[in-house]
């Protein structure tokens, strides 16, 4: 008898013990698993990933902690009197290299362009270049190459006058990430502007088309003509991924509304291949948001929908609510192949500007307002595509 007890006092523990990794392998399986050395080798615009964390441009730059649900802005001095880099009225990410975020930023009251990083890791704040009203070219799409900065810079004509604008050339210039080795890399056009940097290429938006700089030898080509392939421009910034940029283009085609006679616009997902210059339409539908992962693209369709039509809407067209975008978010191959809806919700606006990683949407958020009828509660927030949850949270001040 006394045998029996010592095995069962054995044996209780031991099925106590599997009792509870099973209950937490069962809930650790149903919970979205969060990839803490998350990288990725997509460029684009909006949005910066790096581990845990998503940076966000709204004027200031905020990050939002993919593993605690935190959304906060990115400076993270308690005494910072506003005048960071960070905290600027308009902010435009460069791009993540070596654990760091570099950015853009323009300040309001000085009317200075900072080039500038942060360290994700320790949140520390540094600049590199300084651009004053004169030198700034107001192009703020820069992208990091092989460890190079490259941006646009108006730069002072041998002998001319510092306090004369029209003593100014517009370079794209290039400087390391490290703040060394700034330099005028290559004259260009006042109105072109670097819509991209990849696979040892510029590419620069001009007249109708797009051109091609190679980085080593200098030499410029028109890579793709808007009106060649039937469109007008482009309508929103690239992507890039693997020697190809996405973009969605103005077809000239649109659509009207029934019941306020606007008139709404289709756009197509392009691609262009940056070495080639093939291109072609990722899916033939046209589409109003996409965002492109190292793995798929997910987009939402462009649909035509009244979410609110009220009785007297002759009378009062501009109380009908309409919506251009699909309700349900699609995900496809690259290719444009194997399309399939993977989320779906008609009380929100969930796809103006957004990225995906491990099958959670973070992005800017808006809610249907019922009493409203408008899309009018913007905030930062993440769904989980799987599940539907949607993680809300406040815009901080």
């Amino acid at each position: 008898m006394k045998a029996k007890k010592i095995i069962i006092r054995c044996i209780l523990p031991a099925f106590a013990l599997l009792f509870i990794f099973m209950i937490t392998s069962c809930k650790k399986d149903k919970t979205p698993q969060i990839n803490e050395l998350h990288t990725t080798n997509v460029k684009k615009y909006g949005f910066a990933e790096y581990g845990n964390y998503v940076y966000s441009e709204w004027g200031r730059i905020y990050r939002f902690n993919r593993k605690t649900d935190t959304f906060l802005p990115a400076c993270m001095d308690p005494e910072c009197e506003g005048d960071c880099p960070v905290d600027c009225v308009m902010s435009y990410f460069a791009g993540i290299y070596d654990g760091r975020l570099y950015f853009c930023g323009w300040q309001q009251y000085t009317h200075k362009v900072f080039l500038a990083y942060q360290d994700v890791a320790t949140g520390e704040v540094g600049v590199l270049k300084t651009l004053n009203e004169i030198e700034d070219s107001g192009g703020y799409y820069t992208f990091i190459e092989n460890g190079y900065w490259y941006y646009k810079c108006k730069i002072l004509k041998d002998g001319g006058d510092a306090s004369d604008p029209n003593d100014y050339e517009s370079y794209i210039c290039r400087i390391k990430t490290d703040g060394t080795n700034d330099e005028a890399f290559i004259i260009c056009e006042p109105g072109e502007a670097i819509i991209m940097v990849g696979s040892g290429k510029i590419l620069t938006s001009l007249d109708g088309g797009i051109y091609s700089i190679d980085i080593e030898s200098k030499t410029r080509n028109e890579l793709f003509s808007y009106s060649a392939n039937g469109y007008i421009n482009a309508a929103t910034p690239a992507s890039y991924l693997n020697g190809k940029i996405y973009f969605l283009a103005r077809s000239g085609m649109s659509r009207t509304s029934e019941y306020t006679n606007q008139t709404f616009q289709l756009n197509f997902l392009v691609w262009v291949d940056i070495e080639s210059g093939e291109s072609g339409k990722v899916i033939e539908e046209p589409v109003t948001s996409f965002c492109l992962t190292d793995d798929a693209i997910y987009y939402v369709p462009f649909k035509l929908r009244h979410i609110y039509v009220p009785e007297d809407y002759e009378e009062h067209p501009e109380e009908v609510t309409v919506c251009i975008s699909d309700e349900s978010l699609y995900v496809c191959d690259l290719n444009g192949k194997n399309s399939r809806v993977i989320y779906t919700n008609e009380k929100m606006d969930y796809a103006k500007n957004f990225t995906v990683i491990d099958n959670i949407l973070y992005g800017w958020l808006l809610d249907y307002n019922e009493e409203t009828h408008r899309f009018d509660k913007t905030f930062f927030g993440a769904i989980e595509l799987e599940t539907g949850r949607i993680i809300r949270t406040e815009k901080p001040e």
